[in-house]
């Protein structure tokens, strides 16, 4: 009986070992690699915002100084112009202006030129819309007059001739000032016919000092010059100083 079973023990592995020999190898796993897919992302439209539309001009304004200019002054003008949306812009180089009168001239610029005493009205022009702005052209005034200094002596006579090679001038003058003078000169001054300075001396008075209300004559000698004409009288201090003389 054990003969039996180990026999059949032995008849099961043999058939077992053939079986392992007669079966098809084994076929090694592969593994296909999967593909990566990038997704596809849709472009962001954006709509496009409206043009902002350009301000328009509602106002002009004319400024610029007190309104004051004088003859041949010059005030400059300024032109500003009011926007729809409340914001201003200078305009004065591209406005047309004018003036309304003769008082007052106006430039290209805004540059006003005071031309004759009186009013004017400047106006700026854009567009249709206007801006004034009144100016008022005062006359220039006269220069004060420089006051002729108070004579301080009157000559009473005076003459010139030559004589042995000299020219001679006396006269007599007179002090009407309220004070003594003292060293007071006559100065004399020679002169050609057409007007041509040739030279000038002086000397003092015979009195000096000149009392108030005296009179003092005086002498002045000059080497003579064949072409003296004429000559002109006038009063010094001896050290400078014009004194005022009338006749």
């Amino acid at each position: 009986m054990r003969k039996k079973i180990v026999i059949g023990l032995i008849a099961f592995g043999l058939l077992i070992a053939f079986a392992a020999c007669n079966s098809p190898a084994s076929t090694p796993l592969v593994t296909t690699p999967t593909s990566t897919l990038t997704p596809t992302i849709a472009p962001t439209l954006t709509a496009t915002p409206e043009p902002t539309p350009t301000p328009a001009v509602v106002s002009i304004a004319v400024s610029g100084g007190n309104g004051s200019v004088k003859v041949g002054g010059t005030q400059r003008l300024t032109a500003t112009a009011m926007l729809s949306d409340s914001s201003t812009v200078d305009v004065t180089g591209n406005v047309t202006w004018s003036s309304s009168g003769y008082a007052a001239a106006v430039s290209s610029s805004g540059l006003v030129t005071g031309v004759g005493a009186g009013t004017a009205q400047i106006t700026a022009t854009l567009d249709g819309l206007t801006g004034t702005f009144g100016i008022t052209v005062m006359p220039t005034p006269s220069p004060t007059p420089t006051p002729t200094p108070q004579a301080l002596l009157k000559i009473l006579n005076w003459s010139w001739h030559t004589e042995y090679s000299y020219a001679i001038a006396e006269g007599e003058v007179q002090n009407l000032s309220g004070a003594r003078l003292e060293d007071v000169t006559a100065v004399v001054s020679y002169y050609t016919e057409d007007g041509q300075f040739i030279t000038s001396d002086y000397a003092l008075i015979d009195y000096n000092p000149i009392m108030p209300g005296q009179t003092s004559p005086f002498k002045v000698y000059t080497t003579e010059n064949p072409l003296m004409y004429k000559a002109t009288l006038g009063f010094k201090y001896l050290l400078d100083g014009i004194i005022p003389a009338t006749k």
